[in-house]
């Protein structure tokens, strides 16, 4: 039985939560574009998009161009997320990196590219943040949660109207702790965390590739 052949795009977050996806997956799931060279270059620095942290959802868009005139036809599934650097406010304006508008525009013109593809992709929602705790430790710019939560809105109504599946990530990890016990740092979460959120995720790819062999069994 060949394995699915998945693409994990997303920021900082997924990269730590990957190696537990993965572990999650090992079974049934070969990785595209995700190597141990790219894991380690991300890992270097988590603020910065390079290599697997793909960044905003303008960076999003670009790298998941590229790979597809790279990938086609070898993708099975993509899971996808972006937000926490589109929401990033300058200190002095408080201008977003990504203004809510254009997030909306590039999530729906990577729906738009992928369907071209034929790849069905899952959504995974951005997880919260302390406004407290994140702005008292980043320096160079500030999140706040009622930013996730608006563009957390946005993207679900984008998803919901285009029929895509939803992880929500952002209740799985609210409900796990308290803030003091989820946060490693500004914005990323404890070893724990990311363990039980690759595990949940992978609980939820599982689930959604014996429900697609069942269906092909059965065409």
């Amino acid at each position: 039985m060949s394995k699915a052949r998945i693409s994990l795009i997303g920021d900082s977050i997924s990269i730590h939560y990957g190696p537990y996806l993965q572990s999650a997956l090992k079974q049934t799931a070969t990785w595209v574009g995700y190597s141990d060279k790219e894991m380690q270059g991300a890992l270097a620095d988590l603020d910065t998009p390079t290599h697997l942290n793909c960044g905003n959802s303008t960076r999003c868009l670009e790298i998941i161009t590229q790979m597809l005139k790279k990938n086609e036809g070898k993708i099975d599934l993509m899971l996808l997320n972006c937000g926490q650097h589109d929401i990033k406010s300058d200190l002095v304006t408080g201008d977003k990196q990504v203004p809510l508008e254009t997030y909306k525009t590039n999530l729906q013109q990577i729906l738009k590219l992928v369907a071209q593809h034929q790849i069905p992709l899952v959504w995974v929602r951005t997880t919260p943040v302390n406004d407290a705790i994140h702005n008292s430790l980043a320096t160079g710019f500030h999140r706040f949660e009622q930013d996730v939560q608006d563009y957390n809105k946005a993207a679900d109504s984008i998803m919901k109207e285009a029929g895509i599946r939803t992880i929500d990530l952002w209740q799985f990890t609210r409900i796990m702790g308290s803030d003091d016990e989820l946060f490693c740092d500004h914005v990323h979460f404890e070893i724990w965390a990311r363990q039980f959120q690759g595990a949940y995720i992978g609980g939820y790819v599982q689930a959604y590739l014996d429900n697609a062999s069942k269906t092909s069994a059965t065409t």
